[in-house]
């Protein structure tokens, strides 16, 4: 028997994990020494699989990791997809409005199977809008400056109807997608799909929230937003001094 038998740890991965273009030495050693006494590792990350496994170097899960803030549950290297939800035809409809009515969105990207679109504010219309809406977008994000965060964030709320979901993964990142679709949803699924007795979340933006509020034990990197802060169970230190190490310590 494992001492970390029927753990399911999951972490964000930008900021929380992965800290100024890499992933700490110490957090490695840790990762392994959870997942060879029996725990169960995964990112959930607003990240698709593909673009993960180009940024993680040695560092891997040993389950189906979450893409996309929950909208495709997949094994890293694309094989064994077991969840996938791409965007609704009345989000796309919103989408248009919002590219129309929000002048502060400097741009949109959306990431669909295989590849990641951008579209600049200068491009924008609502043919091209249109054009743009495809039939396998998992989500869209806009792009805004850090200034115009609160209030493009509060706009699109007005605008959409509680089908879908808008929050941010940075100040000048907002992302919307189904409801269905967020992190916390995606956890939920997973420790399912495994069998995992515990669940245990670590993340460090709004886009969080709801996998650190859904876990047994959540935690909050000591760099995370307020907001965030205010849901965890437990606060550790900061990312850049290897949370997860310190996480995986604390664990044991």
């Amino acid at each position: 028997m494992g001492r970390f038998d029927g753990i399911l740890l999951c972490t964000d991965f930008d900021s929380t994990l992965y800290v100024n273009g890499a992933i700490s030495e110490e957090n490695f050693r840790a990762i392994e020494y959870f997942k060879q006494n029996g725990g169960l590792f995964t990112l959930v990350s607003g990240r698709p699989e593909w673009m993960l496994a180009d940024m993680l170097g040695k560092v891997r899960p040993n389950t189906y990791v979450c893409g996309f803030n929950g909208g495709l549950i997949v094994m890293l290297d694309g094989s064994d997809k077991v969840y996938e939800s791409f965007v609704e035809d009345g989000l796309k409809e919103y989408h248009r409005v919002i590219c129309r009515e929000i002048p502060e969105i400097k741009s949109f990207h959306y990431f669909t199977v295989d590849k990641m679109v951008k579209v600049n504010r200068e491009e924008f219309s609502d043919a091209l809008v249109c054009e743009h809406n495809q039939n396998d977008m998992y989500k869209i994000t806009y792009s805004v400056e850090s200034e115009d965060s609160d209030s493009v964030v509060e706009r699109i709320s007005e605008i959409i109807d509680e089908r879908y979901l808008v929050t941010r993964s940075s100040l000048r990142g907002i992302e919307m997608q189904n409801a269905r679709d967020c992190k916390g949803a995606a956890v939920k699924r997973l420790a399912r799909i495994v069998g995992a007795s515990t669940l245990v979340c670590v993340g460090d933006f709004e886009n969080d929230i709801s996998m650190i509020e859904s876990a047994d034990i959540g935690y909050a990197v000591g760099n995370a937003c307020e907001s965030l802060k205010a849901v965890a169970d437990r606060i550790t230190v900061s990312a850049e001094n290897h949370a997860l190490a310190k996480i995986i310590e604390d664990l044991e």
